[in-house]
């Protein structure tokens, strides 16, 4: 009778080994402006999960994780409680500020 030989493949190589990988495991693919994009379609436009997320090629469930899995973020970081505070939701943030500061970076990245 022959001895199977059975080896473990190698482990692939991870380019940024040592390093933050490239795309945080939470956001499943989608950038910090996507996330922000896609949270503000839901809860200032009023859209549902299946549409906010079709702009970015997710789907309904994909959508509805990301936006648990930051709102469960936000609830248990120390800055949560005073983000959701009342006295600290004035207005004084336009609508999409985050959008406007994130062309601003890329336009400076160009020249």
């Amino acid at each position: 009778m022959r001895a199977l030989n059975f080896r473990r493949p190698s482990p692939k190589p991870r380019p940024w080994a040592g390093k933050a990988a490239p795309v945080a495991p939470d956001s499943r693919g989608l950038t910090d402006l996507q996330i922000l994009d896609i949270l503000d379609r839901v809860e200032r436009q009023g859209q549902s999960y299946e549409e906010a997320g079709a702009v970015h090629g997710k789907g309904r469930s994909a959508t509805a994780g990301v936006i648990k899995r930051v709102r469960d973020d936000l609830a248990a970081s120390e800055v949560g409680s005073r983000v959701t505070r009342a006295d600290n939701q004035d207005g004084s943030q336009g609508p999409r500020w985050w959008a406007k500061a994130g062309s601003r970076r890329r336009a400076g990245a160009r020249a």
